[in-house]
């Protein structure tokens, strides 16, 4: 886990279903999470290697100086840990769990070689745990997790 100033958002009755973690920035610019909801995936069907199960929007980073402004690159990249259950478990009917963003066209994996995602099983495997993957680049795209 990395060291910043940590954002936890509690979301679709899930506790801490979301936290970035943000660590000082090299530009020294002070990033504030701003608004998470969780999604509707009416509008964003499955692929071929992703089918989402849960969705959540608008993790919005914004400069705590300016409020309204964007940020879009990390330097160093930010934590985002999303939380899966155990009717996520359920719902991958044995797959592998994955997490995504929507590209505008389609959903991308989050991969261990570009954001070194990985899953973080709790204790009990069965009960849930995070999808863990660091963030240098980002657009406020909605994110999910299935399989």
């Amino acid at each position: 886990m990395i060291q910043g100033t940590k954002h936890t958002i509690d979301i679709a009755g899930v506790s801490g279903a979301v936290t970035a973690t943000v660590p000082a920035q090299k530009n020294n610019v002070k990033v504030k999470v701003n608004t998470t909801d969780p999604g509707s995936l009416a509008n964003m069907p499955g692929g071929a290697d992703f089918r989402p199960d849960r969705a959540i929007t608008n993790l919005v980073l914004e400069d705590e100086a300016r409020p309204g402004t964007v940020l879009t690159q990390f330097d160093p990249a930010f934590e985002l840990r999303i939380r899966y259950t155990a009717a996520d478990v359920t719902a991958a009917g044995g797959g592998q769990l994955k997490m995504a963003f929507w590209n505008g066209t389609k959903w991308a994996l989050f991969t261990a070689a570009k954001h070194q995602f990985r899953l973080e099983p709790d204790a009990a495997p069965a009960s849930g745990g995070f999808g863990v993957a660091l963030i240098s680049s980002w657009g406020d795209p909605p994110i999910a997790v299935g399989h």
